[in-house]
């Protein structure tokens, strides 16, 4: 996904767990999260929780979950997690 944003001029930054990506969005602006739900560490839910808590009297950025995991129950606890979307692997460009 980062070759494919880089390829239409985004700016990605790459973190390699959930606890990374916490980290970076609170210390860092961005203009969207995108994240799977398998990760090491904590799981894409609990990291869109841990984001979307930050934003007590500030904005968040809005939250993809982007992932091969597709049931109905999958994408339920996605949005109660708080992300803004979820799509599922692939995704077309």
């Amino acid at each position: 996904m980062s070759s494919v944003l880089d390829a239409y001029g985004y700016q990605v930054t790459a973190v390699d767990s959930g606890e990374a990506g916490v980290v970076a969005v609170n210390t860092n602006t961005f203009a969207c999260v995108l994240m799977d739900v398998l990760m090491p560490g904590i799981d894409g839910y609990d990291a869109c929780r841990r984001i979307k808590s930050m934003g007590k009297g500030a904005a968040t950025p809005p939250v993809v979950m982007l992932t091969s995991k597709s049931s109905p129950f999958d994408k339920i606890r996605g949005k109660m997690a708080g992300c803004d979307a979820y799509l599922t692997k692939p995704v077309e460009k």
